[in-house]
């Protein structure tokens, strides 16, 4: 038997006005005349299969867009519906509902180990209990390998985030479904402060961006008054860079994606008498 699993926008009121969300539904048979069990008379469109039983492609993955929680945002975070491959490509996920993971616990919906340390990046995992029938989120610092509770043995990462000194989760906001993703702070982090080197010179962006990305999305500002600003970037050690040569009154402020080493360090360097700030906005991480 063919096992079709499908989504479908549901219209919602929201007080005067109308919003919307996606709910999810197993088929034996193709049915688009479906309602959404939360909202059971409400306006439904779009009708699309996600994926059928002959299996996801290798490393698929659509939605499970990651969120800070609604309900506790510093220490929370919402994995919304959504589905994927395993890692390894043996086992299709099909999380149905959302999952709301607690940094400051223990285990499945938790913290694989130990307990949450400051200014740290936690890689965000769904996780599944074949025996069970139980999907589950996790924290974990490793991007690769983390520590499953028992009878969990099927995993995907499927995102990141990091917490400030005070441990609460910084505020981002995750864009685009499939397996590159945009993440985008609340709060950009200042990489460089008034740099003045003429040489190539390094600025580390490991404190801001995890080791899953070698793309940071920056503004740039460089300054030199009354003359012209040249500010040169590229990727640590890289033979080929992008050059900004910029000519007029003592200023320039871009936004610019900045790519990165495997230890997501770049290299700069600006004309004498010229200053540079970087501030990263965000990233794109790769599931």
């Amino acid at each position: 038997m063919k096992l079709y699993y499908v989504r479908k926008i549901c219209e919602t009121e929201i007080g005067d006005g109308k919003g919307f969300h996606y709910f999810y539904q197993e088929q034996t048979t193709l049915n688009p005349n479906i309602t959404c069990p939360d909202h059971p008379s409400a306006n439904t469109r779009e009708f699309s299969i996600i994926s059928q039983s002959v299996g996801f492609p290798t490393n698929y993955i659509f939605d499970l867009l990651i969120k800070p929680s609604d309900t506790n945002p510093n220490y929370k975070i919402d994995i919304g519906p959504g589905v994927c491959s395993s890692d390894d490509d043996s086992f299709d996920l099909i999380l149905k509902d959302t999952l709301t993971i607690d940094l400051t616990q223990s285990g499945a919906n938790g913290l694989d180990t130990g307990v949450e340390q400051a200014d740290t990046c936690y890689y965000i995992w769904l996780i599944y209990n074949p025996t069970l029938d139980l999907y589950a989120g996790l924290f974990s610092t490793s991007h690769i390998n983390p520590i499953l509770p028992s009878g969990y043995t099927k995993k995907r990462r499927i995102g990141s985030v990091r917490n400030n000194s005070n441990s609460n989760i910084t505020k981002f906001v995750v864009h685009r479904t499939g397996n590159t993703r945009l993440v985008l702070f609340k709060n950009d982090y200042q990489e460089l402060s008034d740099g003045t080197a003429t040489t190539y010179t390094e600025v580390d962006f490991s404190s801001s961006v995890p080791v899953t990305s070698q793309l940071a999305w920056t503004r740039l500002k460089g300054t030199k008054s009354g003359d012209v600003v040249n500010i040169d970037f590229r990727e640590k050690g890289s033979i080929v860079n992008i050059s900004y040569r910029v000519s007029g009154y003592h200023i320039i402020e871009t936004h610019v994606f900045v790519q990165l080493d495997s230890n997501q360090i770049m290299e700069y360097k600006v004309n004498s008498g010229a200053t540079l700030n970087i501030h990263n906005l965000g990233y794109y991480e790769d599931l």
